[in-house]
C-alpha cells in the first residue's frame, strides 16, 4: 500500500509557557512495519508531498497514522494526534473520493479530542516497490540511529540506561493531569535525570557498580509505563509513585556527584570514593524494598535513602547549640502551599536550580504583596524537607506576632543547619567554643564565625569525624521568605549589607532562595551582586493569570463539594463568574484568596454574586484593607511629618491624575515647599506601586486606590482626600499653563504648522509636565467645587486673553486633535460662564466679551488646515495663525472624532467628511454664545486684525 502524505492543518500542539511552533513528521505503522516522513520544522500547517510504502498482509490489517512533534531536546518529542483504521476502510474512503485526496481527523489519545487534520492519498502497489522502499528505509534507520544520541554523549551503558529511566518518567508525566499531586515530583525527577545525562556527556566511565545501580533504578520505574490514564492511579499507588520518584531524584544526584559534575569539591573526592560502595548498596536496597511493598499491596514503609548522612545531633548537643544561638522556633504548620496545577513551571525551575550547581548561590524571587511568594516558598520547603535537604526555613510577616527580627537571622540559620546535620553542629559548636562572642557580636562577625568558617571547614577535611565532606552529598537549601518584612529598612540595614557582601563566601552546596517585595533598600543592596540571580514575578504574565484562574476554579470547586445540600450544579459557579473573578484579581493571589474565602459562607451563591457584581460591602474589601494597612504601617515613617506630608502629596497626585506620571513629572507639577524628590518617598512603596527609569508610576491594583480614598482610612496618616488633591493638581496645572503661555509665546508661534514633522517637533520642544498640564488642567479645574475662586482668578484671566488662548488652542491642536480643542474649550468656557459673577469680581478681565472672543477664536481655528498640512501661499486675509481664512464650510472626518484621542492623530481628516457644526461640542459652544449674547457689549466683537497684531508683536 502507498500512502501519499500531503499536508496537515488546524493543528493543536501541546500548550507551553513558551509558545513554540511544532516540528512535524508523519509516522505510518502497519503491523511491525513503520514508515516516517521528513520533519517540517516550526509549522502548524506543514506540507510534505511524501510517498510512504508499507506492506499489507490482509484487508483487515490495522493501520495507525500518527502526527508527531520532534523536539530538539531529547526525550521531549510527543505525539500530536493519530488516526486508527484498517487497510480496507482507508481504501474504501479513498475510492469514494476517486482521485481526490482524503482528509482524516487526528485524535489525542488521552483526551480523545480533535488535534487537527491530515490530508493523504492512498493506493495499492506491487511487492517489488514494497521491498525497495523497505531497503531504503532500513538504510535511513541505521543512519538515524547513529545520530540518536546527545551531542558528545558516549554510547555507554550508564548514559543509555539513564535515558531509559528518563523516557519512562517522561512518558508517565504525559498521562498526568497537572492538578495531580504527582505532577511536580514527576516533572522534577525527569528534569534532574535528564540534567545528569547532559552533565556526564563527556564521561566515558563504565563503572560496573553505577551501571548496576542505574539498572535497578530503571527497573524500579518500569511500572510507570503500565498506567495509561489518571483513573488507573489509586491513592495508595500514588504514594508509591511519589516515593519512587523522590528516590530517583536522590539517586540521580548521587550519580551526578559520582561523575564529579555536581557540588563536590576537589578535596572531597577521596572521601566520596570510600563511601560510594555503601551508598550504592543502600540505594539498591531502597528501590528493591519499594518494588516489593508495591507488589504486595502494603502501605509505603520504605524510608527515603538520601546519600546525605542523616545523623542528627544528640539532644544534649542540640540543646547546647540552640541555647547559645538563641534561635526562635518557627512553626510552618498551617502555611498554605501552592494549589495543584499552579506555579508548575516556576517550581520546576527553582527546584532544578537548587539541585544543579551554578555560579550564583542565591536566588532572589521578587514580587509585590499578594503575588503568591509565601505559598511558593512553602511548596519548596515541603519538597526539600521530604528529600532531607531543607537546611533552614525562616519566614517573616508584617502582621503580629513578629517574633524574629534582623538580629536573630544569622543565629537562627546556624541553629537550623546544626539541627539538620551532626557535622554542621560539631563545626558550629567548635567555633562558638573558640570564639565565645561569636553569638553576641556584630552581624558581620556572626556571619563569618557561625556560618562561613564552620561550613567551609567541613570541606577542608576530606573526611570529618561524623562522615564524608558535605559537598560530596549534594545541595542543602536555605529558604528565607519575606525578607522585606524582617524589620524595617533601618533595622535590617546591617543584615542586608552582610548578605550582599559576604554570601558569596558560603560553600556552593548551600543554596539560598529568598523571597521579597521590591523594596528600595533590598534592590540597592543586591543589584550589584554577581552571585544573586533575581527572578521577578510578573503578575501580568499569561502563566500567572492562568494560575490565578486555576486557583479560583479549585477553591470554588472545593466550596461546591462542601455544600452538597445546596444542590449547586456540577459546573457551578459557571465559566462567566470564574472569568470575572479571575480578571478582577489582576494577577494577585491575595485578592483571589480573599475573595474565595469571602464566598465560602453559609450561602455561597449570594456571596459569589456580591463579589462578581461589586455589591459586596464587607468581606474581600475588609481583608484587603487589613493587608494594605499592615503594609503601609510597616513601610512608612509616619511619625515623621515630612514623610507623611510628602506621601500625601505624591500619592494624592498618583491617585487623582488622569494618566500615569513619572516621578520627574510629579516633581515639576506638585513639588512641595521642601522640594523633596518624589522618588525619595516612592521608593518605600514597592509593595503597592510599580515604576521604572523614566517610566510612569502605576498602582499595582485598583483596590489600593479605593482603599486610600475610602472613609475607613480617614483617621490614618495615608488617607487621600481625592477632591482636595484634584483641586491642588488642577491649580498647579493651570499655573503651569499660564506661566508657559506668558514666557514661551515665541516658541509656540515658531512651530511650523505646515510641516509634517510638527507633532514630533512639539513633543521634543515641550516636556512631559507641560504637555500634561495643557491637556488636563481644564478637566482637573472644572471637576471639583471651590469655596473661593480667589486663588485661580488671575491665572484663568491670563489664559483667557486672546494671544494666550490662541496659543493654547494651537498647542492642543498640534499635540492632540482639533476635536480636543473643541471639547476642552467648551468645558472651560461653560465653567467660566457658570462662575462669571465671582470671577469677574476677582479679575475684571474675565467678562462675557472675553468668553465670546474665545468662542470666535475656536470657530476660526476649525476652518484652518490641520497641523502637518502644507500651507498654500496666502492670497486672502490671514488668520491669527498666519494662514488663509477659508470660506468653505468646516468639516471633520467622522472617524477621527472617535479614534483621534487614542491615536493622537495629527493628519488632516480624510474619507467621508462631516461638518463641524454637527458635532456636539460645536453645538454646545453655539448655545453658550447665544446664552452670552445679551451680556456682551455691541462693540466688543473679536477683532482678527487686532489679534494678529498682538500675536506677531514681540513679547
Amino acid at each position: 500500500m502507498s500512502v501519499l502524505v500531503l499536508s496537515a492543518s488546524e493543528l493543536s500542539p501541546r500548550k507551553s509557557c513558551i509558545p513554540t511552533l511544532p516540528n512535524c513528521y508523519v509516522r505510518v505503522i502497519a503491523g511491525e512495519f513503520r514508515r516516517e516522513t521528513p520533519v517540517v520544522e516550526r509549522s502548524v500547517e506543514p506540507s510534505w508531498d511524501q510517498k510512504l510504502v508499507v506492506p499489507v498482509t490482509g484487508n483487515e490489517m490495522p493501520l495507525d497514522i500518527q502526527l508527531w512533534h520532534k523536539s530538539l531536546i531529547p526525550l521531549r518529542s510527543y505525539k500530536i494526534g493519530q488516526f486508527k483504521t484498517t487497510f480496507s476502510q482507508l481504501l474504501r474512503q479513498q475510492l469514494s473520493n476517486e482521485t481526490e485526496s482524503i482528509r482524516i481527523t487526528l485524535v489525542e489519545k488521552k483526551t480523545n479530542g480533535n488535534t487537527g487534520y491530515l490530508r493523504i492519498k492512498v493506493s495499492e502497489v506491487d511487492d517489488g516497490v514494497v521491498v525497495e522502499q523497505a531497503m531504503d528505509e532500513a538504510h535511513h534507520v541505521e543512519e538515524d540511529a547513529k545520530k540518536d544520541t546527545l551531542p558528545g554523549v558516549p554510547s555507554n551503558d550508564t548514559v543509555e540506561m539513564l535515558k531509559a529511566v528518563a523516557e519512562k518518567i517522561n512518558g508517565f508525566t504525559g498521562i498526568l493531569d497537572k492538578v495531580s499531586q504527582l505532577y511536580p515530583p514527576a516533572s522534577v525527577a525527569c528534569s534532574i535525570v535528564f540534567s545528569v545525562i547532559q552533565a556526564i556527556n563527556a564521561q566515558t566511565s563504565r563503572d560496573a557498580k553505577v551501571i548496576g545501580l542505574v539498572a535497578i533504578m530503571d527497573k524500579a520505574n518500569s511500572f510507570l509505563g503500565e498506567y495509561k490514564k489518571m483513573s488507573d492511579i489509586t491513592a495508595k499507588l500514588a504514594e508509591f509513585i511519589k516515593a519512587t520518584l523522590n528516590q530517583t531524584v536522590e539517586c540521580s544526584l548521587f550519580i551526578q556527584e559520582f561523575y564529579q559534575v555536581g557540588f563536590m569539591t576537589r578535596l572531597a573526592t577521596q572521601a566520596f570514593d570510600k563511601s560510594a560502595d555503601k551508598k550504592i548498596e543502600e540505594f539498591t536496597s531502597a528501590f528493591t524494598e519499594l518494588q516489593t511493598q508495591r507488589m504486595e499491596g502494603t502501605v509505603v514503609q520504605a524510608t527515603l535513602v538520601s546519600y546525605r548522612v542523616l545523623s542528627v545531633a544528640t539532644d544534649i548537643r542540640r540543646d547546647q547549640i540552640l541555647g547559645r544561638l538563641r534561635t526562635v522556633t518557627m512553626d510552618a504548620a498551617g502555611r498554605e502551599a501552592c494549589l495543584p496545577n499552579t506555579r508548575n513551571k516556576l517550581l520546576e525551575d527553582l527546584i532544578t536550580w537548587v539541585l544543579r550547581p551554578s555560579e550564583q548561590n542565591i536566588r532572589l524571587v521578587v514580587g509585590m504583596w499578594g503575588s503568591g511568594k509565601s505559598a511558593l516558598a512553602t511548596t519548596l520547603a515541603n519538597y526539600f524537607s521530604e528529600l532531607h535537604r531543607l537546611g533552614a526555613y525562616l519566614f517573616f510577616s508584617r502582621t503580629p506576632p513578629q517574633t524574629t527580627g534582623p538580629v536573630d537571622v544569622i543565629r537562627s540559620l546556624a541553629a537550623h543547619l546544626a539541627v539538620l546535620d551532626t557535622r554542621i553542629a560539631e563545626a558550629v559548636a567548635e567555633h562558638i567554643t573558640a570564639y565565645p562572642n561569636a553569638t553576641e557580636g556584630a552581624l558581620l562577625t556572626q556571619f563569618n564565625e557561625l556560618l562561613v568558617k564552620p561550613l567551609q571547614s567541613l570541606d577542608v577535611d576530606v573526611h570529618t569525624k561524623k562522615g564524608p565532606a558535605i559537598s560530596a552529598e549534594g545541595p542543602i537549601l536555605v529558604l528565607i521568605d519575606g525578607l522585606d518584612q524582617c524589620g524595617d529598612p533601618k533595622s535590617r540595614k546591617e543584615l542586608i549589607s552582610v548578605l550582599a557582601a559576604e554570601a558569596s563566601k558560603l560553600p556552593k552546596w548551600l543554596r539560598i532562595v529568598i523571597t521579597s517585595r521590591p523594596e528600595a533598600d533590598l534592590n540597592a543592596a543586591f543589584a550589584p551582586c554577581q552571585n544573586i540571580y533575581k527572578t521577578p514575578l510578573d503578575i501580568e504574565s499569561p502563566e500567572n493569570k492562568a494560575d490565578i484562574a486555576t486557583y479560583v476554579r479549585g477553591r470554588l470547586e472545593a466550596i461546591r463539594l462542601k455544600n452538597t445540600s445546596l444542590g449547586l450544579t456540577a459546573d457551578w459557579p459557571g465559566q462567566d463568574a470564574l472569568v470575572k473573578i479571575s480578571r478582577k484579581a489582576a494577577g494577585l493571589f491575595a485578592w483571589a484568596n480573599t475573595a474565595c474565602t469571602f464566598i465560602d459562607s453559609h450561602y455561597p451563591p449570594d456571596r459569589l454574586k456580591a463579589v462578581v457584581e461589586d455589591t459586596a460591602t464587607t468581606g474581600p474589601e475588609d481583608a484587603l484593607a487589613e493587608l494594605y494597612g499592615a503594609a503601609l504601617q510597616t513601610v512608612g515613617k509616619w511619625e515623621d511629618s515630612d514623610f507623611a506630608e510628602s506621601f500625601r502629596v505624591v500619592m494624592g497626585t498618583i491617585v487623582v491624575t488622569a494618566e500615569p506620571l513619572s516621578a520627574e513629572t510629579i516633581d515639576k507639577l506638585v513639588a512641595g515647599s521642601k522640594k523633596i524628590p518624589s522618588m525619595h518617598t516612592i521608593e518605600y512603596l514597592g509593595c503597592v506601586l510599580t515604576w521604572g527609569p523614566n517610566t510612569p508610576i502605576h498602582i499595582l491594583h485598583p483596590t489600593f486606590h479605593d482603599y486610600l480614598c475610602s472613609p475607613r482610612c480617614k483617621d490614618s496618616p495615608w488617607f487621600i482626600d481625592s477632591v482636595r488633591h484634584r483641586r491642588t493638581l488642577g491649580i498647579s496645572c493651570l499655573r503651569h499653563v499660564s506661566r508657559h503661555l506668558t514666557r514661551f509665546h515665541t516658541d509656540i508661534i515658531r512651530l511650523d504648522l505646515g510641516s509634517r514633522d510638527v507633532f514630533t517637533e512639539a513633543q521634543k520642544r515641550f516636556p512631559a509636565d507641560i504637555q500634561h498640564a495643557y491637556k488636563f488642567w481644564i478637566e482637573y479645574l472644572c471637576s471639583v467645587p471651590y469655596d473661593t475662586l480667589k486663588a485661580i482668578a488671575k491665572d484663568v484671566a491670563s489664559v483667557l486673553m486672546p494671544v494666550a488662548f490662541n496659543d493654547w488652542c494651537t498647542m492642543v491642536d498640534v499635540l492632540w486633535t482639533r476635536f480636543k480643542v473643541l471639547e476642552l474649550s467648551y468645558t472651560l468656557l461653560a465653567w467660566i460662564t457658570d462662575n462669571l459673577a465671582q470671577l469677574s469680581a476677582l479679575d475684571s478681565r474675565i467678562t462675557a466679551d472675553a468668553i465670546q472672543n474665545a468662542i470666535e477664536q475656536v470657530y476660526e481655528l476649525i476652518g484652518l488646515p490641520p497641523p502637518g498640512t502644507p500651507r498654500p501661499a496666502p492670497s486672502r486675509p490671514l488668520s491669527s495663525h498666519g494662514s488663509v481664512v477659508s470660506s468653505a464650510p468646516p468639516k471633520i472626518n467622522f472617524t477621527s472624532v472617535d479614534v483621534a484621542l487614542a491615536e493622537k492623530a495629527t493628519s488632516a481628516p480624510a474619507g467621508d467628511m462631516m461638518p463641524w457644526h454637527l458635532t456636539h461640542p460645536y453645538k454646545m459652544l453655539k448655545d453658550l454664545r447665544k446664552k452670552l449674547s445679551g451680556q456682551t457689549s455691541p462693540r466688543s466683537a473679536f477683532s482678527k486684525e487686532r489679534l494678529r497684531g498682538i500675536a506677531e508683536a514681540p513679547v
